[in-house]
């Protein structure tokens, strides 16, 4: 089991004011906005697990050692033409949350916001880091990757993330799953990415779904956001 530790040197400001639901014509301190991703880097603790795994068109099954089989939903249509899949957790710790906290229960609600999305942005950069590491991984033996997909988006029932969780490792990360099925760290994702033959004549989605495209009504990015956007 791979586990990578990716460097975030740099955040979008203009993803996290996206993040924060902040129009492109409100205007923020740009110093308010500056520490909120000074503070993010600071805070943020990037990890990643993952695992790749031969997949079974036929019973739309990950073959792992405890087998996971996927519900006919909007992810084995997403993996059609797959190979093998690499599922994979990844989380950025619970520091920056726990600040988040610090900070509204101090009243400086339009700082934590932004501190908030800044840690939506991180994680979204983690996932992509290690989506490329997956991606090198699978083209060195021929294969192409494509999007990374979540439970959450579309019609994937999240019930399904104690599995998916187990056979990412994604424990050994310090990622936890309440019983609500919300992930703890909140700022963590388990995801599966389809790896297909380069020489198969599908066309492969490559593009990632984001926090943006999740239909998670528990997700706590979005509710804290939705909460603390009057602050503004």
């Amino acid at each position: 089991m791979p586990v990578f530790n990716p460097k975030l040197s740099h955040l979008d400001l203009e993803q996290i004011k996206r993040s924060a639901g902040i129009a492109a014509k409100e205007t923020i301190p740009e110093q308010l906005l500056g520490d909120a991703c000074a503070q993010a880097l600071l805070l943020i603790l990037p990890r990643a697990s993952w695992n790749i795994y031969p997949y079974d068109q036929e019973s739309n099954t990950i073959l792992a050692p405890t087998p996971v089989r996927l519900p006919d939903e909007s992810i084995t249509r997403h993996l059609n033409g797959a190979a093998e899949v690499a599922v994979l957790a990844a989380t950025i710790g619970e520091l920056l949350e726990n600040q988040v906290s610090v900070l509204l229960l101090k009243g400086l609600n339009t700082l934590g916001l932004l501190l908030d999305a800044a840690g939506t942005v991180g994680i979204e950069e983690v996932c992509n880091k290690t989506a490329y590491i997956i991606s090198e991984t699978a083209a060195s033996y021929g294969y192409v990757a494509g999007r990374r997909f979540s439970p959450g988006h579309n019609d994937w029932d999240t019930r399904i993330q104690p599995d998916l969780l187990s056979i990412a490792e994604g424990s050994s990360i310090g990622i936890q799953l309440a019983d609500n099925m919300m992930l703890i760290p909140h700022k963590s994702t388990i995801a599966i990415i389809g790896l297909y033959p380069n020489n198969l004549s599908l066309e492969i989605p490559t593009d990632h779904l984001g926090c943006d495209k999740s239909h998670q009504t528990e997700c706590y990015a979005r509710k804290e956001s939705k909460k603390n956007d009057t602050a503004i």
